[in-house]
């Protein structure tokens, strides 16, 4: 006769299953993804990024001017309707993940950010973002997390720095794009892994009770 058991020490027998691997495979893939991006920071004029202010498109020197109507050949905001504005360009489409500035706003009316995108979609503006202290200065922080051609900013905001990721090396870094294809494998093998494991346990502690 079977001896029937009427105590267990279940945090023995599910010590190995535990949430803390799959945290560690979900920050893994997610440092991979972060490896396409970059900060850029603020008058770094760059073949990629250049900001204007108070935009004149009559100012232009000639190397300006290629820059501008490169970066808005396929945009939805034209050279006219950017005048007067502080505009960050890009030459081409980049995965803004975050934009960062110096500011202090008080309401959603003086927050907006405006993205910049292709020709035939709806304008699209950003309102929410969140507010730090950094070298006991305001920093202001538009988690946006979409693919623009540029942004307008918010007139009482002061660029400091933008993260993002060039669309063309999503799909031309191929190291890059093979660890992250391995990490999210990994992701997705976990919980597959970890559900064996808890039926295995499940049938140790049938054998048991039966």
């Amino acid at each position: 006769m079977k001896e029937v058991i009427t105590h267990f020490d279940l945090d023995v027998l599910f010590d190995e299953l535990s949430s803390q691997e799959m945290s560690n495979s979900l920050k893994a893939y997610t440092d991979g993804l972060d490896m396409f991006f970059e900060y850029i920071a603020a008058g770094s004029r760059t073949s990629l990024i250049r900001e204007y202010k108070n935009f004149d498109a009559t100012s232009l020197d000639p190397d300006d001017t290629k820059f501008v109507d490169d970066a808005l050949f396929l945009a939805n905001y034209d050279k006219s309707a950017l005048r007067g504005e502080n505009v960050v360009l890009f030459s081409e489409p980049v995965i803004l993940s975050e934009f960062i500035c110096a500011a202090t706003l008080y309401n959603a009316n003086e927050g907006v950010l405006r993205l910049i995108s292709y020709r035939g979609e709806d304008k699209k503006v950003f309102t929410k973002w969140t507010t730090s202290i950094a070298d006991n200065k305001s920093v202001t922080s538009y988690s946006v997390k979409d693919t623009v051609l540029g942004v307008i900013l918010p007139q009482r905001c002061k660029f400091t720095a933008v993260k993002i990721a060039k669309f063309s090396s999503l799909f031309t870094d191929y190291k890059k794009l093979e660890r992250v294809r391995v990490l999210l494998e990994r992701v997705r093998e976990i919980p597959l892994i970890q559900r064996q494991e808890l039926q295995s346990r499940f049938q140790v502690i049938n054998s048991h009770i039966k």
